[in-house]
């Protein structure tokens, strides 16, 4: 079934919308970028949507969301050299799980898009292997690849507080 009405969008927005910004909040160092990529995507999908399907519509404005944030970096990497930006966060005052949130997230903008959005599918929106592939157009070897890189990584980036043991592998949390 096609999507055929603006109150079918609407719905579709109303039910998925905060899950498609902390995607792109997710892919983008800070809210602004996210909120015009989500932004671009729905419009995008507004424009298509009596000839997207119901049921590949969230697929859809992932790849969008997805595709969009590359292109964003396309662009950016031809015309200017832009600094690493990043929201302005006080480590101060906040607890201990919320300083490791933080470190998370700041560790995982670190890692190239490929590797980011796996993870993000995977963790952040509990997507399976098969779905991720699907929804990004490669195989389920380059997904667990891209995961696996992923991972380690931020298991060498992030460092739990108190840890002694500097050889055993950190945990990785669940981001949510």
């Amino acid at each position: 079934m096609v999507g055929t009405s603006d109150a079918e969008f609407e719905a579709f927005v109303a039910a998925h919308g905060p899950g498609l910004l902390a995607f792109a909040r997710a892919l983008t160092a800070n809210r602004s970028d996210a909120e015009d990529l989500m932004q671009s995507a729905l419009t995008s999908a507004y424009a298509r949507w009596p000839s997207i399907r119901v049921d590949e519509a969230l697929a859809y404005v992932r790849r969008s969301i997805a595709n969009g944030r590359v292109s964003l970096w396309r662009r950016r990497s031809s015309r200017e050299v832009l600094g690493f930006e990043m929201d302005v966060v006080s480590y101060e005052h906040h607890d201990e799980d919320t300083v490791e949130r933080l470190a998370l997230r700041a560790a995982l903008l670190r890692l190239p898009r490929g590797q980011r959005v796996v993870l993000v599918l995977r963790y952040l929106l509990d997507q399976s292997d098969a779905q991720i592939a699907e929804i990004l157009g490669i195989s389920l070897a380059g997904v667990r690849s891209q995961a696996h890189r992923g991972l380690k990584t931020l298991r060498e980036q992030v460092e739990s507080p108190g840890r002694q043991d500097k050889d055993e592998p950190t945990p990785v949390r669940r981001l949510s």
